[in-house]
């Protein structure tokens, strides 16, 4: 029998699921409305399939410690640079700048949360 992804937690026990409803945060709609822009028609850069494929291929640790709405940024990141509209390093000065607004230090290589390759090939 193959050996499960980390994403197919059928059977595993995880306990009770939160089922209240909550208000987005800021960054949650935020994140929402990006995917929604990036995947509208015409333009559409990527598939429910691409990036459903994208998030089940985090790695073990950064799907489990993920909320909802941070696997999708980190699917939006990697989808964007396997589709080569944005580069690694364009990805990483921009949140480099960002961070420096904040004090919060150098962006991380996608590939240290990710199976993905820059170029979105599978290891």
């Amino acid at each position: 029998m193959a050996k499960k992804s980390v994403h197919d937690m059928g059977g595993d026990p995880a306990g009770p699921v939160d089922r209240h409803e909550h208000t987005p945060t800021l960054t949650e709609r935020r994140i929402d409305a990006m995917m929604q822009l990036l995947r509208k028609k015409p333009r559409g850069f990527w598939t429910t399939d691409e990036n459903r494929r994208t998030i089940e291929s985090l790695s073990p640790d950064t799907y489990r410690a993920s909320g909802y709405y941070e696997k999708w940024a980190y699917a939006m990141r990697g989808l964007l640079i396997e589709k080569e509209v944005l580069t690694e390093a364009e990805v990483a000065a921009k949140l480099d700048e960002v961070k420096a607004r904040f004090g919060k230090g150098k962006a991380k290589s996608v590939k240290s949360k990710s199976k993905a390759t820059a170029k979105g090939k599978m290891r």
